[in-house]
């Protein structure tokens, strides 16, 4: 009982952020999006990452208003704040530090404003990785007497799972405006929730291929589930591990309790081999086979012939 409620304490405090605040619900934010998204209770730190986030203070330092510059078209600054509404102010109502701001962006190429966005990154992450180090070295190893973490154990762990979500969700915010910025030349491609790494997709569309393959020929192979263990019995044969072997019976099912309820069947073989103290043995032995949800027949890991060696 004590280890099923570490557990869920665990699972919950590691997940906790990503539960929306009631305040990012309230005023209905694109909580996973890039609209000053939060990422957990972790302050101000929660906002999605953008370097491009300022307090902007116009010159008479009475109008201050904290947004992300977004563009700015014929003179006109256009900003964007959290709750995704736009200011737009023309460049020269904006303090001289905002001004430079502005024009120091601008001016940049994208392979630039790239560069400058990691290097930020870098800078920001810092403090962050120093939590996390401290939050890792408080977790202490398992502990099989209490069956679990103690309650600090508990709480580090926790800790350190908002904090690695953090740094991954700043990692993706900086892809998504990496791809904005970067436009037809981006490595990216827009995806659901977000931009993946075009090589990425790729790799898994040919790993998916790979695996299609090799599911198929499966099968193929075994779509038949006596000649299914006929070719588990051979592979034995081959390997020297069975000296002879025939065929004697069938029955529907499994012997085996955790596999009740099963599509499966279990065939029987009088087998000739040399055990284990090296004695020219003769037995009936079973290979159970089971239905998969992939739609092919593979030897049950049930399958045990201990006296021979010979587990599946």
């Amino acid at each position: 009982m004590r280890r099923s409620l570490q557990i869920v304490v665990f699972v919950c405090g590691v997940f906790a952020m990503r539960v929306p605040s009631v305040d990012a619900q309230v005023k209905g934010r694109d909580y996973y999006g890039p609209r000053g998204a939060n990422y957990g209770p972790l302050g101000k730190e929660g906002l999605e990452w953008n370097p491009l986030r300022r307090t902007w203070v116009d010159v008479s330092g009475k109008f201050k208003v904290v947004a992300i510059f977004e563009d700015m078209k014929d003179g006109t600054v256009v900003l964007q704040q959290e709750n995704g509404d736009h200011v737009r102010v023309p460049l020269e109502k904006l303090a001289d530090g905002d001004q430079g701001f502005v024009r120091e962006w601008i001016s940049k190429s994208p392979q630039e404003k790239v560069r400058y966005l990691r290097d930020e990154l870098k800078k920001d992450n810092k403090s962050l990785e120093g939590r996390l180090r401290v939050a890792e070295a408080k977790v202490e190893p398992y502990n099989p007497l209490l069956m679990g973490w103690d309650k600090k154990g508990i709480k580090a762990l926790a800790d350190a799972g908002r904090i690695r979500g953090l740094l991954s969700a700043r990692w993706q915010a900086l892809e998504r405006l990496e791809h904005g910025i970067l436009g037809k030349d981006s490595p990216y491609v827009e995806v659901e929730g977000g931009v993946r790494l075009k090589e990425d997709i790729k790799e898994e569309k040919e790993y998916l291929a790979r695996r299609d393959a090799k599911v198929e020929a499966l099968r193929k192979a075994n779509s038949d589930p006596r000649s299914t263990a006929d070719t588990y019995i051979k592979t034995l044969l081959e390997k020297g591990v069975l000296k002879e072997a025939s065929f004697l019976s069938e029955r529907a099912g499994s012997p085996f309790t955790l596999e009740q309820g099963r599509e499966a069947k279990t065939y029987y073989y009088r087998v000739n081999y040399v055990s284990n103290a090296g004695i020219l043995m003769e037995k009936d032995a079973e290979v159970v086979v089971l239905k998969v949800p992939l739609g092919f027949w593979q030897v049950s890991e049930w399958t045990d012939w201990g006296d021979m060696g010979i587990r599946k």
